[in-house]
């Protein structure tokens, strides 16, 4: 059977490209919103950008893309009421830093994805967690919503807290671990994890999952260490703290985080200074080893945590966010550090001539890149 070829025009000059060339080169690199148009062209494109393959590519070409951030902003009323206060919407925002306020390219946001809930509404969000277009975010109220903001997916799942009375008062504790494949919709349990796990965002790395567990008393030294859970053969082990921890416990100004596909750590080493540690590139290694990366002069001391979120391709410049409102672009070599976008003093950052959004909202902000990764079904 002959290939199917597509003529193309230029001038007097007809160029027939192959089906294969199209979807392989050329398809393959546009967004995810030119594809979708796309698909509607003929049935062998659809069939061809809905290869797991495909996915995979494009997946990969989106990685080496210039950075872009989510920000799923939250009204600070709902932090203030924590559980009680509710919003009728979560949205999906991208933000792409451009070349800074004032030069071109400008800054812009996109709104990717608004999704109603009149399901008693959203209550303060817990910080998200990204891997591969997909994004995680957990709700004070027991809520998880699972997005790809790009092929505009979303689910969620509540989850509800069993408040033993009766339990004694002691400090015994039970800890299981599930995991759920997308796109087949089931729990399977893991072997659980060795210690109680501490209730802070895990990091996501290319090969494991980190969580902050208990692993002694609080006199200990060492009361607290990483556990891993290893994707691989899904087994848990204890692996070190970044040393910059005092006491063997994360600071309340500290974050943990994965950067470039290695786990990170923001130290803030005083209140206006911070340094970012990465550990070792490989998570099969036995004993992860933390070295500092880039230390960081601020303009303004921190008030809540410095979170990085991207880095470009030489490793010279670092994006972060500051209080969850300041995007800072910091070059290594230069050794200065400049103001992309304040998102709360931006007025036509989110529509114009009046802002979408008001300018009090704190915004959550996670490194994106786009997919075609599905939640609903096996495509990767």
């Amino acid at each position: 059977m002959a290939k199917r070829r597509r003529s193309v025009a230029s001038g007097t000059d007809t160029t027939i490209i192959p089906d294969e060339i199209l979807v392989s080169e050329i398809l393959v690199r546009l967004p995810v919103k030119a594809l979708f148009r796309f698909r509607s062209v003929c049935r062998s494109w659809r069939a061809a950008t809905q290869d797991p393959r495909f996915v995979r590519r494009h997946l990969q070409l989106s990685r080496a893309g210039p950075p872009s951030v989510l920000d799923v902003p939250c009204e600070p009323r709902l932090e203030d009421y924590w559980s009680q206060a509710r919003s009728k919407e979560l949205e999906f925002r991208r933000v792409s830093p451009g070349g800074g306020v004032g030069s071109p390219p400008p800054v812009r946001a996109e709104l990717m994805l608004a999704v109603e809930w009149s399901a008693g509404g959203v209550t303060a969000l817990g910080n998200p967690v990204h891997c591969d277009g997909i994004v995680l975010v957990p709700t004070a109220s027991g809520e998880l919503f699972l997005s790809n903001p790009a092929t505009r997916e979303c689910f969620y799942r509540r989850f509800d807290f069993v408040d033993d009375a009766g339990g004694g008062g002691g400090y015994d504790y039970d800890v299981g671990h599930e995991v759920l494949t997308l796109g087949v919709g089931t729990w399977e349990p893991t072997e659980d994890p060795p210690y109680a796990v501490v209730p802070r965002r895990p990091i996501c790395t290319p090969g494991a999952f980190y969580y902050t567990a208990l692993v002694a008393s609080a006199d200990d030294p060492r009361p607290s260490e990483l556990l891993r859970f290893r994707t691989r053969d899904e087994t848990f082990d204890v692996v070190p703290n970044p040393p910059c921890f005092s006491g063997g416990v994360i600071g309340d100004l500290d974050e943990l985080t994965e950067l470039r596909g290695r786990l990170c750590c923001a130290h803030a080493r005083a209140p206006a200074a911070v340094d970012i540690w990465l550990s070792t590139d490989h998570d099969d290694d036995d004993d992860l080893e933390w070295s500092v990366a880039y230390r960081v002069e601020l303009l303004r001391p921190v008030k809540e945590f410095v979170l990085p979120l991207a880095v470009s391709a030489d490793s010279d410049e670092v994006l972060l966010s500051v209080d969850r409102r300041v995007l800072y672009k910091f070059n290594a070599k230069k050794r200065a550090l400049e103001i992309v976008v304040d998102m709360q003093r931006v007025p036509d950052l989110y529509g114009a001539p009046k802002p979408e959004l008001p300018l009090r909202f704190l915004h959550h902000a996670v490194p994106y890149v786009e997919s075609l990764v599905s939640i609903h079904r096996r495509n990767y």
